[in-house]
């Protein structure tokens, strides 16, 4: 009778921790590039929906990623060691009462190109399989393609002259950025061109402009001259 008694409060204790803490985003998806981003930092947010401190360890689980990529987290605590891959009881991490803090964790990639997937897990102290919350991450790691000269004397914006929008034409979607000047070098609007063709200027007043044209890595692909009607 005592066994099973002790049986239901463990269960009630550990159904009862995994609702008073939370941990999130619960996912994120992300693709970066290695040379343009040593330390590649992602903030996770810890709460405490409770009035009473909570504790915690945690693990992170590397599901597939390259052997170059390495990883370090920062808890509640301080900021281990890459590949320090958990904390044991003896560093558990506590969190107010009706309090929320953030962990985050950091891909040193290296350079490298790859595929990384990890789950990072918060478990109780006395029992390091006992999962309260998780995140995970998967991380795609790519090189700058290089831009041939053939595509950024294809990258065009027309109509020009310009009524209210604009499009550009972006052979293998090299342009990712587009900035307006006025004629005197002032800075009048940013596009962002990730995946977008069309630009509304129709609140510009009549003139002559200038779009430069930056790549993803900031690098200035060229200049268009543009006439706002």
């Amino acid at each position: 009778m005592k066994q099973t008694l002790l049986f239901f409060l463990l269960s009630f204790i550990t159904l009862s921790l995994s609702a008073q803490i939370t941990f999130g985003p619960e996912t994120v998806v992300e693709e970066f590039n290695p040379e343009l981003i040593f330390d590649l930092k992602k903030d996770f947010d810890v709460s405490n929906i409770t009035d009473l401190d909570q504790m915690f360890i945690w693990n992170v689980e590397t599901v597939e990623a390259p052997p170059e990529w390495k990883f370090y987290i920062c808890d509640l605590n301080l900021c281990y060691a890459p590949g320090t891959t958990f904390v044991e009881a003896d560093a558990a991490n506590t969190i107010a009462g009706d309090s929320t803090k953030v962990m985050n964790f950091h891909l040193l990639a290296s350079g490298t190109e790859g595929y990384g997937k990890y789950i990072w897990n918060l478990t109780a102290v006395n029992d390091p399989s006992d999962v309260i919350a998780s995140v995970e991450l998967e991380l795609t790691a790519t090189l700058t393609v290089d831009i041939s000269e053939e595509d950024i004397e294809n990258i065009t914006i027309f109509p020009n002259p310009v009524s209210d929008y604009f499009n550009i034409k972006n052979p293998n979607g090299a342009a990712t950025q587009i900035v307006l000047y006025d004629v005197l070098g002032k800075q009048v609007r940013t596009y962002d061109a990730h995946g977008v063709s069309n630009f509304y200027m129709g609140d510009v007043q009549s003139g002559r402009y200038f779009a430069r044209i930056f790549d993803e890595s900031g690098k200035s692909l060229k200049v268009v001259r543009i006439v706002k009607r």
